[in-house]
């Protein structure tokens, strides 16, 4: 608590009284979603044209593993951005990676031939020039190799820069519904009200 003090005379004594006083508000901390671990900034960064965070895409693959519990994938990003140990199975996986500079892709082998990852990424950004993508893969497919197959998939393009998580979640939620996301033509003017009705109702739903 924050304490403000007032003296207050009572004859020759001066008694000081301590009241309590409630903290400034703090979006950081005042929770939106409590399930989901998300905050009122969640919710206001959600809404506005900033880069989904890492908040927003756990609490997407919370909301995934509890409708797809035998979905392999869908890991703590922050996992394989450190290069730590990926601890599930490889087999028919999705998993949404941190490409670099607040960029989010997704990878997955559901719809690849053996020892190939499919990368689905609405700027379509090239492995060969981006230093993060294959040792993510690698972790994933528990290989020791330095380099896999990464088929680049053409998926439908993002318009401007901002909305990367909200395709990689929108990819990501296809795949685990076994609906090959290059087949979608996604509605991105109406993908961050539709994540935001997801969070609320805590259940994910097919993207627009």
């Amino acid at each position: 608590c924050i304490f403000n003090t007032k003296q207050i005379n009572a004859g020759d004594d001066s008694i000081i009284e301590l009241t309590d006083s409630p903290p400034p508000s703090c979006p950081e901390l005042t929770p939106w979603v409590a399930d989901l671990h998300l905050s009122v900034a969640d919710e206001k960064s959600l809404l506005s044209s900033e880069w989904l965070s890492a908040n927003h895409i756990s609490a997407a693959n919370r909301l995934m593993t509890c409708q797809f519990p035998t979905q392999n994938g869908l890991q703590d990003t922050c996992v394989l951005e450190q290069g730590r140990v990926w601890s599930s199975s490889a087999d028919n996986f999705v998993q949404i990676i941190f490409v670099s500079q607040g960029h989010w892709a997704c990878l997955s082998n559901k719809f690849s031939s053996a020892g190939q990852v499919d990368l689905y990424d609405s700027l379509h950004t090239c492995p060969k020039e981006n230093g993060s993508i294959v040792p993510q893969a690698c972790l994933i497919l528990h290989s020791s190799e330095p380099q896999v197959t990464i088929r680049v998939i053409n998926v439908g393009l993002q318009q401007g820069y901002d909305d990367c998580g909200l395709f990689s979640v929108a990819m990501a939620y296809d795949l685990c519904c076994g609906v090959d996301p290059s087949t979608k033509l996604y509605m991105q003017d109406q993908m961050r009200s539709h994540l935001h009705s997801c969070f609320i109702n805590k259940q994910m739903k097919p993207f627009p």
